[in-house]
């Protein structure tokens, strides 16, 4: 049991950098701040916690913030794969918003897809251009969509979704089994 600071400048433990600075930036455009850097990673189900670390129970200090998706249980798999755009009937993951590597790939399987002569040829920074749009408005519409209210229904509902938290201190319990459930249930039921 305890107190804790949360870091206002976590790093991410999948995804890469430019990702997470690109996360960062659409949830602080749609929501007014930085669920990735700014966010404690909670979830209803200590089992999904487990695979993080230890579980606890946490009780934030003196107000707090949240969101969670009801569509998206965990972003990193949705980004690298899980759920992909199309583009020109191609399949991509959301990472080319972010990965030059990537990116070229999917040019690369356009331009072999339609197989262009020299003078119908797209340009290329215009090709780039549609595709980091394509990728940005979809990527996008699922960012806006993450919900403010209803940690209850995260909670119980959607055990299995990340849940971003965002205090300024927050107590902490280890998570131990039969008497979690039942303080759980006190608080949540």
């Amino acid at each position: 049991m305890g107190i804790k600071t949360p870091r206002a400048d976590r790093m991410p433990k999948d995804t890469s950098k430019n990702g997470h600075e690109y996360l960062g930036n659409l949830f602080k455009k749609y929501h007014g701040w930085n669920a990735r850097k700014e966010g404690v990673f909670c979830f209803g189900c200590p089992a999904w916690a487990s695979g993080y670390g230890i579980p606890y129970i946490i009780f934030p200090v003196n107000g707090y913030k949240y969101l969670w998706s009801d569509n998206i249980t965990d972003l990193y798999s949705y980004i690298e794969g899980d759920n992909e755009f199309f583009y020109d009937n191609l399949l991509s993951s959301f990472s080319v918003l972010w990965d030059e590597i990537k990116l070229d790939r999917l040019i690369d399987d356009v331009y072999r897809k339609a197989k262009y002569n020299d003078t119908d040829s797209p340009e290329y920074d215009r090709l780039v251009g549609d595709i980091l749009n394509v990728a940005d408005m979809e990527l996008s519409k699922q960012i806006k969509k993450y919900n403010k209210n209803n940690l209850n229904k995260a909670i119980t509902n959607h055990n299995d979704h990340e849940i971003s938290l965002k205090c300024k201190k927050y107590y902490y319990i280890v998570w131990s089994g039969k008497i979690d459930d039942d303080l759980a249930l006190s608080l949540f039921n």
